[in-house]
C-alpha cells in the first residue's frame, strides 16, 4: 500500500500544490486539515458541543455558532454590517464592517491560518485605534476603538459560550492528519474586522410595522427573558444592560417586520448548536410513510405569519421569501415541502440522530430546547396580538404568530 499507485498519484499532486507558490501552500495546508481530526479536546460539553473527537470541518461551524449566539449584533457583523470608520484625516467614510473571525492551526510540521465565514486566509484587517460607528447597534451604540470592540465582544463570547473561552485563549490538543501519527496541536481563535468602502445601501422595500398590545402576554414575555433577578440589579436593569437579553428582548415600542424576523432567527439559532444546524439543513436519509429510503436535506422551517382585516402577510425566516406584504412585487407562495412527524429519518450530521429515529423525537427534541433556553419563543409559537400600521399610516388590529415545521428536499 505504501508504493501503491493511489499513494505515488497523492505524492505527485501534492509536491504540485507545494510548487506554486505560498498560495497553493496554504491551499495545500487547508485541504490537510479539512480531512484532520481533532482528538482529546477539552470542549466543554454542558451546553455545546460534547464529543471526544471531531473533525475540523465540524469544529469551525461550532466556534461561528458560538460567536454568532453570544450577541444579536455579533450575527450581523459575520455577515457584514453597514459602519463608519474615521480615517486619518479625521473624515468618515462609510462602507460594510465585517467581523473576522480566524482560526490559527499550528503543528510540528504546519502552521495554518484562515477565516472561519470564508475559509480562506483574511484580508488587511483594521488596526486597534482604529474608530468605527455602528448607528443603532446595541453592542456598540458609541464610537468604538477596534481594540475596546473586540475586548467587548471577546468577553461577551465567553460569558455566553464559555466553551469557547480556551480557543481565545490557545487550545493544547492533540491532531491526527491522514498518513501522520498523532501530533500535538495548538488551536487560537482571534477577532479582528475588514472594513469595504461602499455607498450607504438603498431604502428597503416598505414592510410591515407592528407593535404588542396584549399587556399580560407581555408581562408573560418578560418573565420568560428574565425569570430571576440576581442581587440589587431589577429586571429593567438587566434588559438594559445585558447584551444577551437585550438580544432576546421584543418588547420595544414599534417594530418593522422583518427586522423582527432576523431577531428572531438569531433567537432559534442561539437555543443549540443542534438547532442551527437544522436551521442550515443537514444531510438525511428519510423514510416517509408510502414512499421508498430518499437521500436529501432536511430543514427545520420557520415562518411568521401576521395577520389583520387588510393584510395576510408571511415570511420563511431562513430564505427571506415573503408573501402578501406591502411591496410592489409580489411573490408566489411557496409551501414548505412539509414531512410527516412519523417519517423514520437518520443523519451523520447530526448527534441525536446516528440510528433512525421518528421525525417526532426530533421535533420534541427541538421544542426542549427552545424551553429550556429561549423559552420565550414558546409564546410566540403560541401567537399573540399586535396592532399594525398600514400604508395610510393607520393603526389596525391584528395577530402574529411564529410556526416551525421540517421540510425536506430530495437529491436530484
Amino acid at each position: 500500500m505504501v508504493n501503491s499507485p493511489e499513494r505515488a498519484s497523492v505524492d505527485r499532486h501534492l509536491h504540485e500544490l507545494s510548487s506554486h507558490g505560498s498560495s497553493n501552500h496554504e491551499r495545500l495546508n487547508h485541504e490537510v486539515l479539512n480531512q484532520a481530526i481533532l482528538g482529546r479536546s477539552t470542549l466543554d460539553g454542558t451546553m455545546v458541543y460534547a464529543t471526544d473527537y471531531t473533525a475540523i470541518k465540524g469544529l469551525t461551524s461550532w466556534l461561528l455558532w458560538g460567536i454568532a449566539r453570544s450577541a444579536y449584533g455579533a450575527m450581523r457583523l459575520l455577515e457584514g454590517a453597514t459602519a463608519r470608520i474615521l480615517q486619518p484625516d479625521e473624515s468618515w467614510q462609510t462602507g460594510i464592517l465585517r467581523l473576522v473571525a480566524q482560526l490559527q492551526v499550528k503543528t510540528p510540521a504546519l502552521s495554518h491560518r484562515f477565516d472561519l465565514v470564508t475559509q480562506q486566509l483574511a484580508s488587511e484587517l483594521l488596526t486597534d485605534d482604529r474608530l468605527i460607528q455602528l448607528g443603532d447597534s446595541t453592542l456598540y451604540p458609541q464610537p468604538t476603538t477596534i481594540a475596546e470592540a473586540i475586548a467587548v465582544l471577546s468577553r461577551q463570547i465567553q460569558i455566553t459560550t464559555p466553551a469557547l473561552a480556551p480557543f481565545l485563549e490557545g487550545i493544547q490538543t492533540e491532531l491526527l492528519v491522514p498518513q501522520q501519527p498523532w501530533q500535538p496541536a495548538t488551536f487560537h481563535l482571534s477577532l479582528g474586522f475588514e472594513f469595504t468602502a461602499a455607498p450607504m445601501p438603498p431604502t428597503a422595500l416598505t414592510q410591515p410595522s407592528l407593535k404588542f398590545t396584549d399587556a399580560a402576554w407581555i408581562e408573560q414575555y418578560r418573565g420568560a427573558i428574565v425569570p430571576q433577578v440576581l442581587g440589587t440589579d431589577t429586571a429593567d436593569d438587566r434588559l438594559q444592560t445585558d447584551l444577551t437579553l437585550i438580544s432576546r428582548n421584543f418588547l420595544q415600542q414599534e417594530w418593522q417586520a422583518n427586522a423582527l424576523a432576523l431577531r428572531l432567527l438569531w433567537c432559534f439559532s442561539y437555543s443549540a448548536y443542534e438547532v442551527m444546524q437544522l436551521m442550515s439543513g443537514i444531510s438525511v436519509n428519510l423514510l416517509q410513510p408510502d414512499r421508498p429510503w430518499e437521500t436529501g436535506t432536511l430543514r427545520l422551517w420557520i415562518g411568521l405569519t401576521v395577520k389583520t382585516p387588510e393584510l395576510d402577510w408571511s415570511l420563511d425566516l431562513m430564505t427571506g421569501h415573503e408573501t402578501g406584504g406591502f411591496s410592489a412585487i409580489e411573490l408566489p407562495e411557496i409551501a414548505p415541502k412539509v414531512v410527516e412527524l412519523n417519517s423514520v429519518v437518520r443523519s451523520p450530521d447530526l448527534p441525536w440522530f446516528q440510528q433512525p429515529a421518528l421525525l417526532e423525537t426530533l421535533e420534541t427534541q427541538v421544542q426542549q430546547h427552545i424551553a429550556r433556553t429561549t423559552p420565550e419563543l414558546l409564546l410566540l409559537l403560541q401567537g399573540t396580538e399586535i396592532d399594525l400600521m398600514d400604508k395610510n399610516g393607520e393603526w389596525q388590529s391584528g395577530w402574529m404568530r411564529l410556526s416551525i415545521n421540517f421540510e425536506f428536499r430530495a437529491d436530484l
